[in-house]
């Protein structure tokens, strides 16, 4: 049985990344953050997301910022969309 969704993510290099997606708890942690304006703790946890989340741990260690941002932003527009 599959408990979690997963998504390919094309990042750059036109490599692909395998990802869970976000659950609110993660969502909830990031507004926590950004209402008390800690950008260190809140890069931590962007590393903590992206660590805990990627499936193929090998491209993990290969990513750069760029790579991370691409993630995050594209996790959070497939994750949340307007269903109207």
């Amino acid at each position: 049985m599959i408990d979690t969704f997963s998504l390919p993510i094309q990042i750059t290099n036109n490599r692909t990344v395998y990802i869970n997606e976000l659950k609110n708890k993660h969502f909830f942690n990031l507004l926590k953050l950004l209402q008390n304006q800690n950008m260190f703790l809140l890069n931590e946890y962007y590393e903590y997301i992206l660590n805990n989340l990627i499936l193929n741990k090998e491209e993990k260690n290969k990513l750069n910022f760029l790579d991370k941002f691409v993630i995050l932003t594209t996790l959070r527009s497939k994750t949340y969309r307007d269903w109207e």
